[in-house]
C-alpha cells in the first residue's frame, strides 16, 4: 500500500490469505432452478490455501445463461445475490441491473487488466505467425510441385499439337467421302422423282377403283334393304308361329287337366259304388234295430199308462198334504216372528244392562278421581298456604266462571315465580345498581362525544392529508419530468394515480419514453435504463422534501460511463440542502465527490482509513 502510494501507481484491494474467510451461499434448491449454472468460485481452478479468498470474491456469485432466467432467480430469492449472465449481464443484491456493453477503461485496476489481454493477445499472435510460417513452408512445397507439374503439362501439349495434325488430316479424308455422298444424294433425289411419277399413275387407278367400289356399295345397301324386308316378314311368321305354340301348348295342359279330372269322376264313382254296397249291408242292420227299438217303445208306453193310472189316484193325496203343509208353515212363521221380538227385547235388555254397568264402573272411576283431586286441595292447601278444609271453607268465595277464574289463576302464578326467592338486600342492591348505571350512562355520552370528535378530526386528517399528498404528488411529477429530461437528454414521463378519487390507497403507475424509443412496460428498458428512471424519482423526491443527511450505496452500478458522470454531476444540484455519502466502485462518480474515503488493512486485522481531498487536488492543478 504505502509503495503504491509513495509512487502514486494508483489504488489496489489487497486479500490475505490469513485472515479472508469467505462464505459459499447456502442455497440448496438453487441448482435446479432452470437457466443455474453454477456458483462462481466452481467454475475457476485454485490451490487449497486461496479458498477462502475464492469464496469471498466468488462464493456468493450464481452464474445463470441469460438474463431472463437470472431475473427469474432474482425475484424468487429476494435480490439477495448477485446473479451474473454468460455474456457479462449482472444483477446485484438489493435489485440493480448491470448491463450493456463493457467499457474497455472502466475501474481502476483495467491497465493491468488490459496489459494481460496484449500479453495473452501477442501469445496468440506468436502462435499464429507460427503456423503462418508453417503453412508458407507447405506452400512453396507446393509451388515446387505446381512448376513440376506445368512442365509435364508443356510435354502433354506438345502431344496435343501433333495430335492436332493427326486430327486435320483426318478430317480432309472425311471431307473426300462426303463429296462421294453427296455425289450418291443426287442420284437418290432422281430416283425419288420416277418414284413420283409412278405415284400419280396409280393414284388414278385407285380413284377409278374408288368409283367401282361406292357402285358395289350403293347396290350392296339395296340388297341389305331387301334382306331387311325379307328379315321382317320371317319374324312375323316367326312370332305367329310362337302365338300357334302357344296356344298349342295350352290345349295340351287343358287336355292334361280333362284326363286329370276324368280319372278323378272314375274314381269318386269307384268310391260311390263300393259306399252303396256297404249302405245296403248298414241298411239291414237298421232295419233290425229299428224292429228293436218299436218293441222297447211298446213296453213303454204300457208302463206310462199305468203310472197314469197310479197318479189320478195321488192328486187327491197330494193336494191335502199340500194344504197341511201349508197351514203348518203359516204357523211356523207366526211363531219364528215372535221368537224374533223375544229375542229383539232380550239384546235391547241385554244392552240396557252393559251401559248401566260402564256408566257405573265410570261413576266409581269419577268417585275415585274426586276423591284423590280433593285430597290433593286439600294437601295443597296446606302446603301452599297453611290452610285447613274448615279455613279455606270460610274464607272461600262463589266462582262465577271456571275458565276465567282459571285463566286469573295462572297469570297470579306466573308472576309469583317470575317473582323468584325473596331478596331481603333488594332495596339496597337496586340504588348500588342505580348508581352505577348513571355512572355507566355518562361514561357512554362521553365516549360517544369522544368518538364524534375524533371520527371528525380523522376525516379532517384524511382530507388534509389527500391535499397534502396530491400537492406533494404533483410537485414530484413536476420535478421527476425535468429531471428525467436532463438525466436522458430528452423524452417524456409522468406519474400517474391508478384511482384519483382514492389517492391514499391507490397504486402510482410510471410511465416513461426515452427519446427514441416506445416503451409500453417498464421490463423493456434495460438495466441501467431503469436505474437510472428510479435515480431521476428519487431525486424529484429529494427535492420537495430534503433531507440533511443521505447515504447513496451503489446506486449508479448498472449505468454506463455517461450516465455514470450525469448522476454524479446531478448530485452538485442538491448539496446545497443535503449532504452526500455515495459508496461507490465507478470512476465517474469518485471524479466528481470533493473527498475520497478509502479502507485499507495494511496489517492483519488492522483496518487503516485514507483520505484524500479532490476539492484541494484540482485547486492545486488549477494553480
Amino acid at each position: 500500500m504505502r509503495l503504491l502510494k509513495e509512487n502514486r501507481a494508483g489504488r489496489a484491494t489487497f486479500l490475505p490469505v490469513t485472515s479472508v474467510r469467505g462464505n459459499r451461499l447456502n442455497m440448496p434448491q438453487l441448482e435446479n432452478e432452470d437457466g443455474f449454472v453454477a456458483l462462481g468460485c466452481e467454475l475457476v481452478k485454485y490451490d487449497s490455501q486461496f479458498e477462502g479468498v475464492i469464496n469471498s470474491l466468488l462464493g456468493r456469485i450464481c452464474i445463470a445463461e441469460d438474463i431472463d432466467s437470472a431475473t427469474l432467480i432474482a425475484k424468487k430469492y429476494g435480490y439477495k445475490f448477485r446473479i451474473v449472465t454468460l455474456d457479462g449481464q449482472v444483477i446485484n443484491a438489493g435489485g440493480s441491473f448491470t448491463g450493456g456493453s463493457v467499457s474497455k477503461q472502466t475501474g481502476l485496476l483495467t491497465r493491468k487488466n488490459e496489459a494481460e489481454a496484449l500479453a495473452k493477445k501477442k501469445t496468440a499472435l506468436e502462435n499464429s505467425f507460427t503456423e503462418l510460417k508453417q503453412q508458407v513452408e507447405k506452400l512453396n512445397q507446393e509451388v515446387s510441385k505446381y512448376t513440376a507439374d506445368t512442365e509435364g503439362l508443356r510435354e502433354k501439349l506438345s502431344q496435343v499439337n501433333s495430335d492436332i495434325l493427326r486430327f486435320e488430316m483426318e478430317i480432309k479424308r472425311v471431307s473426300e467421302y462426303y463429296s462421294d455422298y453427296e455425289n450418291k444424294l443426287d442420284e437418290i433425289e432422281t430416283f425419288i422423282e420416277t418414284l413420283k411419277n409412278k405415284y400419280k399413275i396409280v393414284s388414278g387407278d385407285i380413284d377409278k377403283a374408288q368409283t367401282e367400289l361406292s357402285e358395289i356399295e350403293a347396290e350392296i345397301s339395296d340388297n341389305e334393304a331387301k334382306l331387311a324386308d325379307s328379315q321382317n316378314e320371317q319374324a312375323e311368321l316367326k312370332n305367329k308361329r310362337e302365338q300357334l305354340s302357344e296356344e298349342l301348348s295350352q290345349m295340351k295342359i287343358m287336355a292334361a287337366e280333362l284326363s286329370k279330372d276324368l280319372d278323378a269322376c272314375k274314381l269318386s264313382i269307384s268310391q260311390l259304388e263300393e259306399t252303396i254296397g256297404d249302405s245296403d249291408t248298414d241298411s239291414g242292420k237298421l232295419n233290425d234295430n229299428i224292429s228293436e227299438c218299436e218293441k222297447k217303445i211298446a213296453e213303454k208306453k204300457e208302463l206310462i199308462f199305468q203310472t197314469k193310472q197310479e197318479l189320478s189316484g195321488a192328486d187327491e193325496k197330494i193336494a191335502a198334504a199340500q194344504k197341511m203343509a201349508e197351514q203348518a208353515q203359516r204357523e211356523h212363521i207366526e211363531l219364528d216372528n215372535a221368537a224374533n221380538k223375544l229375542r229383539t227385547k232380550q239384546k235391547h235388555k241385554m244392552d240396557e244392562k252393559e251401559t248401566l254397568s260402564g256408566q257405573i264402573t265410570r261413576a266409581e272411576e269419577q268417585k275415585k278421581s274426586v276423591t284423590a283431586g280433593f285430597d290433593k286441595l286439600v294437601a295443597q292447601l296446606w302446603d301452599d298456604y297453611e290452610l285447613t278444609r274448615s279455613d279455606a271453607a270460610e274464607i272461600a268465595e262463589d266462582i262465577v266462571d271456571i275458565t276465567v277464574a282459571n285463566r286469573r289463576l295462572n297469570e297470579l302464578r306466573g308472576k309469583i315465580r317470575n317473582l323468584g326467592s325473596v331478596n331481603l338486600g333488594a332495596i339496597e342492591e337496586y340504588a348500588e345498581v342505580s348508581q352505577r348505571h348513571e355512572f355507566l350512562t355518562g361514561q357512554l355520552n362521553d365516549v360517544n362525544t369522544s368518538k364524534t370528535e375524533l371520527e371528525k378530526l380523522i376525516e379532517d386528517l384524511t382530507e388534509n392529508m389527500k391535499n397534502m399528498f396530491t400537492d406533494s404528488f404533483e410537485r414530484i411529477n413536476a420535478n421527476f419530468k425535468k429531471i428525467f429530461t436532463e438525466l436522458f437528454g430528452g423524452g417524456q414521463c409522468e406519474l400517474i394515480l391508478t384511482d384519483p378519487n382514492n389517492v391514499l390507497e391507490c397504486g402510482i403507475e410510471i410511465n416513461v419514453q426515452p427519446p427514441g424509443k416506445v416503451i409500453t412496460n417498464l421490463m423493456s428498458l434495460s438495466g441501467g435504463e431503469q436505474a437510472l428512471v428510479a435515480i431521476a424519482i428519487y431525486f424529484a423526491i429529494l427535492k420537495i422534501s430534503p433531507s440533511p443527511f443521505c447515504l447513496l450505496d451503489e446506486i449508479e452500478a448498472a449505468l454506463d460511463d455517461v450516465n455514470v458522470s450525469k448522476y454524479a454531476q446531478y448530485l452538485h444540484h442538491l448539496t446545497d440542502k443535503t449532504q452526500f455519502i455515495t459508496i461507490t466502485h465507478r470512476r465517474g462518480t469518485m471524479e466528481e465527490a470533493d473527498v475520497l474515503y478509502g479502507v485499507t488493512m495494511q496489517e492483519k486485522g488492522v483496518s487503516k482509513l485514507l483520505k484524500m481531498d479532490v476539492s484541494e487536488t484540482r485547486q492545486m492543478k488549477l494553480e
